[in-house]
C-alpha cells in the first residue's frame, strides 16, 4: 500500500491522501481538495480510482470531489450524517466498516464525532496490526481540531480518549491539515522546556514529515492531560472550570478554548 500526500495551497494547509491497494492498481482518495494532482498521480500510476472517502462535510475536505468524479467515474463515500451536505454520496460509512486494500491490508472506519457530528477516521491495518491512522480534523500534529463550526468539544475529548490513547507508539499519524508550527508554539507556551518541541521549532519538518503516536505523546498537549504541570498552568488560565487534576475532560476543554484564541 502506498500513500501519496497532497499539501494544498489554499491557505488552510489541507492534506489529501491517495492510497493504493496492495498488488493492485486500485486507489482510494481521502479528502481531495482539488482534482489535478490526484488525476495526474492516477495517470502516472496507470491506476483506477474506486472511491473518494471524505472524513467529514466541510468544503475544504471535499472541494475536489466533483471534478474527480467527472474525470474518473469514481464513487463518493462518507458518514451517513453527511448526506445532503456532501453532494453525490454513493455509500455511507459507519464504525467498524472494513475497506479491503489487499490480502493483508485494510482500512477500518472509526467514528470520531467532535469537530463535526459525523466525522470519521480511518485505521490503516496491515497483517492485523494498526500501522497508521488517517485523522481528518480530529487529531493534528501537536494539536486537535476545533469545534467552532457545528462541533462539540466534549465529544471531541471522548473521541480522542476512546480511539487514540491506546494506539501503539509506532502508529503513523496522517492528519487533514498541517498546523504543526502554530501547534508547537502553543505547546511550548504552556509546557516550555520540551526537547522535541524545541527541536521541531528550530528545524521545522517539511511537507514529507509523518508523525507517530509516540512523537505526538511528547509534543501534543491534548495527549498529556495527566501532566501535573499542565493542570497547574490551566487551573490559573481557566479558573473554576477544572475540578481537580484528574478532571481530564475539562482540562481538554480548557486547552481547546485557549487554542481557539490563537
Amino acid at each position: 500500500m502506498w500513500i501519496y500526500k497532497n499539501n494544498a495551497k489554499n491557505g488552510l494547509n489541507n492534506i489529501s491522501y491517495l492510497l493504493e491497494s496492495a498488488n493492485s492498481s486500485e486507489f482510494y482518495c481521502i479528502d481531495p481538495v482539488e482534482a489535478e494532482t490526484v488525476v495526474q498521480q492516477l495517470s502516472r500510476s496507470k491506476g483506477k480510482l474506486k472511491a473518494i472517502i471524505n472524513t467529514h462535510e466541510h468544503f475544504d475536505h471535499y472541494s475536489g470531489n466533483q471534478d474527480i468524479v467527472r474525470q474518473t467515474g469514481c464513487e463518493v463515500w462518507a458518514h451517513d450524517s453527511c448526506k445532503g451536505k456532501i453532494p453525490g454520496i454513493d455509500r455511507t460509512l459507519k464504525a467498524e466498516d472494513i475497506i479491503e486494500l489487499g490480502p493483508a491490508s485494510k482500512l477500518e472506519v472509526i467514528e470520531t464525532p467532535g469537530h463535526t457530528p459525523g466525522h470519521i477516521c480511518l485505521k490503516i491495518i496491515h497483517s492485523d496490526k494498526v500501522v497508521g491512522i488517517i485523522t481528518g480534523d480530529t487529531l493534528f500534529n501537536a494539536g486537535v481540531g476545533n469545534c467552532k463550526n457545528g462541533g462539540n468539544v466534549e465529544l471531541l475529548y471522548q473521541s480522542i480518549a476512546k480511539n487514540f490513547q491506546d494506539l501503539a507508539d509506532n502508529v503513523k499519524v496522517y492528519p487533514g491539515h498541517n498546523y504543526l508550527a502554530t501547534n508547537l508554539k502553543f505547546t511550548d507556551s504552556l509546557l516550555p522546556g520540551n526537547a522535541l518541541v524545541k527541536e521541531y521549532l528550530e528545524n521545522l519538518p517539511g511537507e514529507s514529515f509523518v508523525s507517530t503516536m509516540g512523537a505526538e505523546r511528547q509534543i501534543n498537549t491534548f495527549l498529556q492531560l495527566d501532566k501535573e504541570k499542565l493542570y497547574q498552568v490551566l487551573s490559573k488560565k481557566c479558573p473554576g472550570q477544572i475540578e481537580n487534576e484528574q478532571d481530564y475532560k475539562n482540562i481538554f476543554c480548557c486547552l481547546r478554548g485557549l487554542r481557539d484564541q490563537l
